[in-house]
């Protein structure tokens, strides 16, 4: 597979998924497809929660998906453990995390591999991941390898993004919560690679990848979105609670969308700069499968 950075293509593709006209060359099929009757097929969508960067781009190299195939993803009752959803990052082998099940193997995904800019995947943008059969069973576990192409741009320049010698896989843990039926034998699933926790700068100056990931399904969870004005106040907005912190930077017009979020209550600060004031809101409350629109917020100095 050639390599390629994923920034202005991402966003076409995130919008073609939402027009549905399919711009997903690294797909094997299609929904009109058959399923064959060992297989399942699993569509996995890459987003991102807001960093303060010019861009922070990732170096996907490999997915797997884990299957237990003594099982299956139908009635699924188990849950995310609240404020521990998030993926682990370990050495390149899987001693040490591996469930002992001698019937859950792992299955390598077909992708396009290569560099993804995450800023080009907040507020609510995507892309195809991957879209591929798998034997049939439950999904129990997504394992990313990253490259070594890692790099952030902060000011108009250009920073390695390191790894940890040696750990190069993420592991994210799929509960029943976290995964979609759409079509019968069919499932879909998001992966938010959190760049805003995902990047450690240590004291060298160097700025380390520690990726904070976890899976989620839309219809699972909710929504909050919203404008902040005037841009020029350059606002950096946190939705927080007492379990889950989310941050979100707005596009040019002020338009925010932060997704994947848990029910629940919380609460919007909106950090500003350039003269003007914070602004709190709170009492935020967020439902599942709803969008909580807080309406346009105007900063004043």
């Amino acid at each position: 597979m050639k390599n390629k950075r994923f920034s202005f293509l991402a966003m076409c593709m995130a919008v073609a998924g939402m027009l549905g006209l399919g711009l997903s060359s690294c797909q094997k099929s299609s929904s009109s497809d058959t399923i064959p009757p060992d297989k399942n097929k699993l569509e996995i969508r890459f987003t991102d929660d807001a960093g303060f960067f010019d861009s922070i781009v990732v170096d996907v190299q490999m997915v797997a998906v884990r299957i237990d195939t003594s099982q299956s993803n139908e009635g699924r009752e188990d849950h995310h453990p609240e404020g521990r959803e998030w993926g682990e990052l370990f050495h390149d082998h899987d001693q040490g995390w591996e469930d002992p099940d001698e019937h859950a193997i792992w299955d390598t995904l077909n992708i396009q591999a290569g560099e993804y800019d995450l800023m080009q995947l907040s507020n609510g943008a995507d892309t195809l991941l991957s879209s591929d059969y798998i034997p049939k069973g439950r999904i129990i576990a997504i394992r990313i390898t990253l490259g070594t192409n890692n790099y952030l741009v902060k000011n108009g320049v250009k920073y390695p993004l390191n790894l940890i010698d040696g750990f190069n896989n993420v592991y994210v843990r799929i509960y029943g919560d976290q995964i979609v039926q759409v079509h019968p034998g069919s499932y879909r699933l998001w992966i938010d690679f959190d760049a805003g926790r995902s990047v450690v700068k240590v004291w060298n100056g160097s700025f380390y990848l520690k990726p904070f990931i976890r899976a989620f399904v839309v219809s699972n969870m909710g929504t909050v979105q919203g404008f902040v004005l005037p841009m020029d106040a350059y606002p950096v907005i946190t939705l927080y609670n007492a379990s889950d912190t989310l941050y979100a930077l707005p596009r040019k017009d002020g338009f925010f969308k932060i997704w994947g979020v848990d029910e629940g209550t919380y609460s919007v600060f909106i950090n500003a700069s350039n003269g003007y004031q914070d602004s709190t809101i709170t009492n935020v409350q967020v439902t599942a499968g709803h969008i909580t629109d807080i309406g346009t917020v105007h900063l004043s100095k």
